[in-house]
């Protein structure tokens, strides 16, 4: 299944703000991946781009079903996960 754009997950984001206040955002940007193929070629790049986008994928899989996982219509080489939902807000820390 590919990761939707902002847009098309824009009603869920709007949603989330209005009922919780707020979201966490992480960025995974990897805009300078053109520019490996500028430099070294396309072969080169779609090597790398072989091995990215199973990561992001499997990122997009572990993350809880309230987490939302999207990608920039204006760079599709900037993906963005939204964390929804508040944590644990005392989490148990052990230490050894």
């Amino acid at each position: 299944m590919p990761i939707p754009s902002l847009r098309e997950i824009e009603p869920e984001l709007r949603r989330i703000l209005h009922e919780e206040g707020g979201l966490g955002a992480i960025l995974l940007d990897l805009v300078a991946l053109p520019r490996v193929e500028r430099r070294f070629g396309q072969a080169a790049y779609q090597t790398l781009r072989a091995q990215t986008d199973p990561v992001i994928e499997e990122l997009k899989n572990r993350t809880r079903k309230e987490d939302l996982v999207a990608r920039d219509e204006r760079d599709a080489d900037r993906v963005i996960l939204f964390l929804s939902r508040r944590r644990n807000p005392s989490p148990t820390l052990y230490m050894s």
